[in-house]
């Protein structure tokens, strides 16, 4: 029954709300109904800057949470959670009304700067540092009861549905928040659904035609491949019931729009590109059965290799479990196959997988629920656990630990396990040296080399999922530096950053200045100029003396390599300089730079008519002049004029590159020489020579480069030093009279 004072405005809002909550108890039903009433006079007339009236907000808000049966306080918090933030009434007046398991999820979704006591005490914060704050407090609050981060990511996507009134760069800043922090902690709590939601949203706010041209793709194809859908599914489902193996369905696997647009922009295409492989998904009834039916349908179709994937036996991060294969579908024998990605999972697993913790609430009255708590509580609480301890080792830097939960937790993971098979999760793109501090401080601190399957792996080389890694150490702590230079690749891990800079801010001053001072020295010898000045490179830094830049090396407060650069870029144009790239005009006017022409004459091909973006090939006429083309254009002669072909590249307009020649010292091993050239094709560097010499001291690799700046010839050098039995990386001088001297004992330790 809804009182008098649910306004006639809102009274079919409360119905729908009222309808959907049934489930209640006749109390807990009357507390939301409370909240509804409160919440609806504290808010009045405020209104959105849509020109709605504010309360169809929360209430929106809680009408989510119903439908998937939250309980009373979370819907009553839903309803007030922003009572606190913009009007009159407190956290402590929420409390007393409604209790205090209300008021604590209430809490945690207000925003930091409307609950911190001491904000004039405080002084202005930056927005910035409003939002690294709010995120911590957020995380802080979350540990404690789930139902806030919940609330906190249906009031996002309410938000970013109804943000059209908001300034543009308001509504991108919403949107990088969203991609960054919020999505991701949708899909790390399973919330598969609302992941995508939020995703979509986000390029429809910030790329509608890209957005509407995906849905539509999407549409068309799934039209397109309806007729071979049912087909595919009758004949799966006619082999398990020959095989007497239970099932409950076989279901199309949606495409996100999101993702589309993601693999499309990864794989180097301007326009959204569609994977048009067939998936479905086999739900059956227990664990087992998904293993049987797996074993029925490769019996049917041929598997392709390397294609399976067991999520069951090795789950991923977030809440994620099936079984997957690729097969080669065929209607007939001898006919040209198809592939067809296929999952196999439970029901349980299903839900998990579209809705994850929500699950505990939505289906707790199924005979099956304590299967599904047990499948997603786990995985939960260990992701509390671990977003805890992160918070806590930062908790004096608010801004480090908002950044160490969404960097390290909530990024996509891998699993990597140690020599006695303890699993390790951490995030794509993490090292030997991130595994190395997961295991314990003083691994990572005393960090040598690294043995990944067996192999010695460079320490900045990206682990991969299920690989076993064993950590080689010094004798005593020796962290180095180096890996603190995010641009190289060492750590990608907040918390290993902060175990690094915490060993190198607690050296003794004099140890901190007399390594710096050798750290310098090592450097600049390096890059070809032992002899440039110190108190120059100081004075760069905003140091007064030599010795201060000492210490800040030392102490890692400076990196050499951003020293190195500053050198290198005060004596860049003293070097052998020359411009690199062709302008050629189209048709049309229009006027691009083509670099790997050589000298000859340029024209575009009016037949494809490229554009940058597209991936363009040269021909050689019999003139001698090249027309640029693009890689598929059919106007290119077949095969047997492929020797007149030479790929080509986009170029940038004015852009110069110096030549540098650099030595390599290296104990010699197999595939030496391809590691580095290898490491030198995606920094799109040309390799103008390359020789070998040996000597006493063992082989010499020199290979001349023409590098187009100082910062990438710095990364070049240590991305190179770093590579398995390389001794010692440096540039040869272009002055005789800077001649580098050897260092003997070089503090920098190759891996």
């Amino acid at each position: 029954m809804v009182t008098a004072t649910i306004t006639q405005e809102f009274s079919a809002t409360w119905q729908t709300l009222a309808d959907l909550i049934g489930y209640l108890e006749p109390q807990e039903f009357e507390r939301v109904q409370a909240a509804f009433e409160y919440a609806r006079q504290m808010h009045g007339d405020q209104r959105r800057q849509s020109g709605e009236l504010f309360f169809t907000h929360p209430v929106t808000v809680a009408i989510y949470l119903a439908r998937y049966k939250l309980d009373s306080a979370a819907l009553s918090a839903a309803l007030l959670h922003d009572v606190a933030e913009d009007t009159e009434e407190s956290v402590a007046g929420i409390a007393a009304r409604f209790g205090d398991d209300v008021a604590q999820i209430v809490d945690g979704v207000t925003k930091f700067e409307q609950t911190a006591e001491s904000i004039d005490q405080m002084g202005a914060l930056t927005k910035k540092q409003i939002r690294d704050a709010t995120l911590h407090k957020l995380f802080q609050f979350m540990i404690r009861d789930k139902r806030v981060v919940i609330i906190k990511l249906f009031d996002r996507l309410h938000n970013m549905q109804t943000m059209g009134a908001m300034p543009q760069e308001k509504r991108v800043q919403k949107v990088e928040e969203t991609l960054y922090v919020y999505a991701p902690l949708a899909n790390r709590l399973g919330m598969w659904e609302l992941k995508n939601a939020l995703q979509s949203l986000s390029l429809l706010i910030t790329d509608p035609e890209t957005f509407y041209q995906i849905r539509d793709q999407l549409a068309d194809l799934y039209d397109k491949l309806e007729p071979k859908l049912t087909d595919i599914r009758r004949r799966i489902k006619a082999q398990l019931e020959a095989q007497d193996i239970p099932y409950i369905d076989v279901l199309p696997s949606p495409r996100n729009i999101y993702t589309v647009y993601e693999r499309s922009r990864q794989n180097g295409h301007t326009k959204p590109q569609l994977d048009t492989v067939i998936r479905l998904v086999v739900v059956v009834p227990a664990r087992l059965d998904c293993y049987a039916a797996l074993g029925a349908v490769h019996a049917m179709w041929r598997p392709v290799p390397g294609t399976f994937d067991d999520y069951i036996a090795h789950p991923r991060k977030n809440l994620y479990r099936a079984l997957h294969t690729t097969v080669m579908y065929q209607t007939k024998p001898g006919q040209k196959g198809e592939l067809i990605k296929l999952r196999f999972r439970t029901e349980v697993m299903n839900i998990a997988s579209d809705i994850g913790v929500l699950a505990n609430w939505a289906y707790g009255d199924h005979s099956w629920s304590s299967e599904l708590d047990d499948e997603v509580s786990d995985q939960v609480t260990d992701f509390l656990r671990t977003v805890d301890e992160d918070i806590a080792s930062e908790a004096h830097d608010l801004t480090d630990g908002v950044q160490n939960v969404v960097e390290d937790i909530l990024q996509a993971r891998i699993t990597v396990y140690t020599p006695h098979g303890a699993a390790k999760s951490l995030p794509e793109g993490a090292t030997a040296i991130d595994f190395a501090y997961t295991v314990h401080t003083d691994v990572g601190d005393s960090c040598r080399k690294a043995y990944v399957n067996g192999r010695l792996r460079a320490l900045n080389e990206p682990l991969h999922d299920g690989e076993i890694v064993e950590i080689v150490k010094f004798r005593h702590p020796n962290p180095q530096r180096i890996w603190l230079d995010e641009d190289l690749g060492f750590l990608q891990t907040g918390r290993a950053r902060m175990q690094v800079r915490r060993h190198f801010r607690r050296l003794d001053t004099d140890v901190a200045i007399r390594e710096g001072y050798e750290l310098l020295q090592e450097e600049l010898h390096r890059i070809g100029h032992p002899t440039y000045s110190h108190k120059q490179v100081a004075q760069w830094v905003g140091l007064a003396k030599p010795k201060q830049l000492y210490h800040a090396l030392g102490r890692a407060d400076v990196l050499v390599t951003t020293v190195a650069t500053k050198v290198l870029t005060d004596t860049w144009n003293r070097g052998h300089i020359r411009r690199i790239g062709q302008i050629v005009e189209s048709a049309d006017g229009e006027r691009f730079i083509i670099n790997n022409a050589g000298n000859s004459t340029l024209r575009m091909c009016h037949s494809c008519n490229p554009r940058p973006g597209d991936n363009i090939v040269g021909f050689f006429r019999k003139d001698g002049n090249i027309t640029v083309h693009k890689e598929a254009c059919h106007t290119l002669p077949p095969d047997p004029f492929t020797y007149r072909l030479i790929r080509l590249a986009w170029g940038e307009e004015g852009r110069n590159v110096r030549l540098v020649e650099i030595d390599i010292q290296v104990h010699d091993r197999p595939h030496l020489l391809y590691e580095i050239t290898d490491l030198l094709r995606p920094e799109m560097v040309n390799i103008a020579s390359i020789r070998t010499e040996r000597d006493r001291t063992g082989l010499h690799v020199y290979i001349g480069l023409e590098v187009p700046n100082a910062r990438l010839l710095v990364r070049i050098l240590h991305r190179i030093q770093a590579l398995v039995n390389v001794r010692m990386v440096s540039c040869l001088p272009e002055d005789d009279d800077e001649v580098p001297g050897m260092l003997t004992t070089p503090f920098y330790h190759p891996e």
